[in-house]
């Protein structure tokens, strides 16, 4: 009987012991959910608590549904559309421009651009397509009506260029190079090499003479009935015996009067047929003066490689020109000699009001008279620009021929 209650009271013993635990784990999880006293659980639970809540709260922002958010807008650039005197339009994509306007192209996109318009300035002088030309891209074809221009991811221009050409043999000009139009320009400026292997032919209309000039400068205005012209830049005398003689020039031109300033001797001296000149012009509002600045680079720095000047007053600045000019007098038709070259002018590095481009409204102005020589022949001369190179420089070409029959 007593082994019995001692085995009893072991095994009550026993079963107390493993109550005990028991017990005081529900009271510590009672006391801790009572009181939200998370530091009271052992580490374990601690971890695991610290763990699941993150969790939660990371599924939880999974969960949240996002505010919609755009894709970005596509790129784009600015491009200015630039057309000689706004004389036509021009389409991109089929939507069409004019001088002045601006549109917003995607660089990743490539645009069909064409001719959409060309006026006429008369029915003598034929306006035409030449090319295109922008400081903002390329094209797949530069000469052709409709071509595809590629952005190249930078603001910039895009000018389509208008040739003026004369309708036939029997219309005259005397001017061939390049115009700009605009307004409030007011300097001009870029180099040329001096006409080299200059010639002449005969002819028998009037009186003769003996010496006849041609003559390569740079200017502002005068293009426009009634407007001011200021110019600068070299004279090449010919005479019948062959020989040349070259001076630096400024003038100041209005419909009736002509004023012209002659480089001295000593500048003079130094002048080479192919020899490299820089000329700028320029007009100062402040002062009322125009100014002109032409330099010989082949003599460098020396003393006698300038010829500068200034003179009161006032071109008009709607225009802007590079030019090589032929003798021309279509009503007296009084010249003996008409000098012509044989190598091409190199026109660069040209500007307008302090920007080195040609990226601007533009005129390819297509030079041509007609004469009849000595030998009852006509005789056609052109002075034929090329193509703007680079956006700064073109090449300005002597030709002449003899159409068939006579004068």
């Amino acid at each position: 009987m007593r082994n019995k209650n001692v085995m009893c009271i072991m095994v009550l013993f026993i079963v107390g012991l493993m109550i005990a635990p028991l017990g005081a784990a529900t009271r510590q999880t009672s006391h801790v959910l009572r009181g939200l006293q998370i530091h009271n659980f052992p580490m374990e639970l601690n971890n695991f608590f610290t763990q699941t809540d993150a969790a939660s709260t990371q599924n939880t922002t999974q969960n949240v549904i996002q505010p919609l958010r755009l894709p970005p807008p596509p790129p784009t650039v600015t491009i200015y559309i630039h057309i000689y005197d706004g004389d036509g339009t021009l389409d991109i994509n089929g939507v069409s421009y004019s001088n002045g306007q601006s549109v917003g192209l995607n660089p990743d996109y490539s645009y069909t651009v064409s001719v959409g318009s060309i006026g006429q300035l008369s029915k003598v002088m034929v306006y035409s397509f030449l090319e295109w030309i922008s400081s903002a891209g390329s094209f797949s074809n530069q000469t052709s009506s409709t071509t595809t221009f590629y952005p190249n991811g930078k603001n910039g221009a895009l000018t389509m260029v208008i040739q003026d050409k004369p309708s036939n043999n029997d219309v005259y000009s005397n001017w061939g190079g390049l115009i700009v139009s605009g307004s409030g320009i007011n300097t001009a400026y870029g180099q040329f090499n001096i006409a080299y292997d200059l010639e002449y032919v005969w002819y028998v209309y009037g009186a003769p003479s003996s010496l006849e000039y041609v003559s390569e400068w740079v200017g502002i205005g005068g293009i426009t009935s009634g407007s001011n012209l200021w110019q600068a830049g070299i004279i090449a005398s010919v005479s019948t015996n062959g020989s040349v003689s070259l001076q630096a020039f400024a003038a100041a031109v209005t419909s009736n009067t002509y004023k012209e300033f002659d480089s001295p001797a000593s500048f003079n001296h130094n002048l080479v047929e192919g020899h490299t000149m820089y000329v700028r012009v320029w007009y100062d509002a402040s002062t009322g003066f125009s100014h002109w600045s032409i330099h010989n680079v082949n003599e460098g720095n020396a003393a006698n490689a300038w010829f500068n000047g200034s003179y009161s007053f006032t071109p008009t600045g709607n225009t802007a020109e590079w030019v090589g000019e032929d003798p021309w007098d279509p009503g007296a038709q009084n010249y003996y000699v008409m000098p012509y070259f044989d190598f091409p002018i190199t026109f660069a590095g040209l500007g307008v009001n302090g920007y080195s481009s040609l990226f601007a409204p533009l005129l390819n102005q297509y030079e041509q008279d007609a004469w009849c020589t000595d030998f009852g022949q006509t005789l056609v001369q052109q002075l034929i620009p090329g193509y703007v190179s680079g956006g700064d420089g073109f090449n300005l070409t002597d030709n002449q021929y003899t159409p068939s029959g006579g004068c």
